[in-house]
C-alpha cells in the first residue's frame, strides 16, 4: 500500500460460514492508490467481492484473479467469460422493474 494511505475501518461484523464464526472487516481507503500498489492490495485480502450491474468488462475481478485471489461476481455480465467455477463463485441476479 502506498506509503501515507490512509485505512478507516468502516464496520465489523460477526457472520456464520458453515457453522463456524468468522470476523468479517471491511475496510474504506480514501485515498487514490499508486498503480504499482494495487496487486499488494489485492494480495492483502482473501477474496474479492466484486457486485456490479453496469461495469462493462469488470476488470477488477481480473486483475484480482491475475493476482491468485478468489472472487465473488454478480451472474450474468461480463464475468461469465472469465471467472470459471474452479476461481470465483457468481452471485445469482435479475432484474427488478
Amino acid at each position: 500500500m502506498k506509503k501515507g494511505c490512509q485505512v478507516t475501518l468502516v464496520d465489523q461484523f460477526p457472520a456464520q460460514v458453515d457453522g463456524g464464526d468468522v470476523q468479517v472487516v471491511v475496510q474504506n481507503l480514501d485515498e487514490d492508490l499508486a498503480f504499482d500498489a494495487i496487486p499488494a492490495l489485492y494480495r492483502a485480502c482473501d477474496v474479492l467481492v466484486q457486485p456490479y450491474r453496469g461495469e462493462g468488462f469488470c476488470l477488477p475481478a481480473l486483475e484480482a484473479l491475475a493476482c491468485g485471489r478468489p472472487v465473488i461476481v454478480t451472474d450474468g455480465g461480463s464475468t461469465d467469460d472469465f471467472v470459471p467455477a474452479e476461481c470465483g463463485w457468481r452471485v445469482p441476479s435479475r432484474r427488478v422493474p
